[in-house]
């Protein structure tokens, strides 16, 4: 709106004729009085009111735009952190199970020195191995910790504030990654907010240069008189234009990198997705239910009393080692899957917040 209001009319007066008549002849006449007063309104250049709103325009949806990716960035990292503490209680839960079977292991192995069944080696042993599994423990609920304070930041929450997660780390996956990357490239160039900021910014670029094209006309007033300011000393407004051009030209190479940047990161995310889905693949099926074997048979031998102490370390120390690979491959295919989405564009809020319209309010496109 300010940029489309006309310039104010400029009202004057000058007291120059009547003083002058005042000092030389020791009067003034009232026609010196009245031709003293004036009246003075700049004409706008050609374009220059429909070019300053152009400008004004592109600093809106660039303002909008900038929002928006405020917005996209803020879900992105919400979901990454909500991944982080599912992963974070879940491992403190099998730290806690294990936890558990390594006290019982360090009694079994006391008792059995005791009656002289186990070396103090074997108990030292067992002893070092449950104070590896506490540590772990401690480990993994400090970062359960972290992992919640920084889920209530990104959320507005107080720190203090504990609530329930509704997902399942061991979800199966959904669908196959058949995607090609072209279509999801395409895609990205249509909804991604970070690519609609660099083309926001070319756009402003090119109102700037288009504003500065008609400031090479000469300034025209009229009222009581009539004045015309030739610009001989700027050079008609060659620098302003050359320095827009420039700055329209960088603008447009930036948008050329965003689109070699979008493609690279699509192709990257793709490529990471379709890793980490195979590998926790690997771990579902084969190596995830050996481990819940194993653990469940140590657990038996250790009422049973049906183990050798070497089976009991060995297995204590395969349940920690591959229950941690497994959390973390399942960390990695949930992140993987939160940055592809991110990348293609499809991952925005729901209550996104509408893009002010780049077209001029009188044309017929919609926004």
């Amino acid at each position: 709106i300010q940029a489309g209001l006309l310039p104010d009319p400029v009202v004057s007066w000058s007291s120059m004729e009547p003083a002058a008549e005042l000092i030389l002849e020791g009067k003034a006449e009232s026609v010196s009085w009245l031709s003293g007063f004036g009246i003075n309104w700049r004409v706008p250049r050609p374009d220059e009111i429909d070019s300053r709103e152009g400008v004004a325009r592109a600093n809106l949806r660039a303002s909008g735009v900038e929002l928006a990716r405020a917005e996209w960035q803020l879900v992105r990292d919400t979901q990454l952190a909500y991944v982080r503490l599912l992963v974070a209680r879940e491992s403190v839960a099998q730290r806690e199970r294990l936890a558990g079977v390594a006290r019982r292991a360090l009694a079994f192995f006391e008792r059995a020195r005791g009656a002289g069944a186990a070396t103090a080696l074997e108990e030292a042993l067992a002893r070092t191995a449950a104070l590896n599994v506490a540590a772990a423990l401690a480990r993994a609920r400090n970062e359960e910790q972290r992992a919640a304070l920084a889920l209530n930041a990104l959320l507005g929450l107080p720190p203090g504030v504990r609530f329930g997660l509704q997902d399942a780390l061991d979800r199966e996956p959904q669908g196959e990654l058949a995607e090609a990357a072209g279509p999801l490239v395409e895609g990205a160039l249509a909804g991604r907010p970070d690519f609609q900021a660099a083309q926001a910014a070319y756009q402003r670029a090119e109102e700037q240069l288009r504003l500065q094209v008609s400031l090479q006309w000469p300034k025209l007033q009229i009222g009581t008189g009539i004045s015309l300011q030739l610009p001989f000393f700027s050079r008609f407004n060659q620098p302003g234009v050359e320095a827009a051009r420039r700055a329209r030209d960088a603008a447009r190479a930036r948008v050329v990198a965003a689109t070699h940047a979008l493609r690279a990161s699509i192709h990257l995310a793709l490529a990471q997705a379709r890793q980490a889905r195979a590998m926790l693949e690997l771990y579902r099926r084969q190596l995830g239910p050996q481990v819940e074997a194993s653990l469940r048979l140590a657990e038996q031998a250790f009422s049973a009393r049906e183990v050798t102490p070497l089976e009991i370390l060995t297995a204590q120390r395969q349940v920690l080692e591959t229950q941690g690979r497994y959390l973390s491959a399942c960390q990695d295919w949930a992140q993987a899957r939160i940055r592809l989405d991110s990348a293609c564009g499809r991952l925005l809020p729901s209550a996104r917040t509408p893009l002010p319209s780049a077209s001029h309010p009188d044309s017929e496109e919609s926004p």
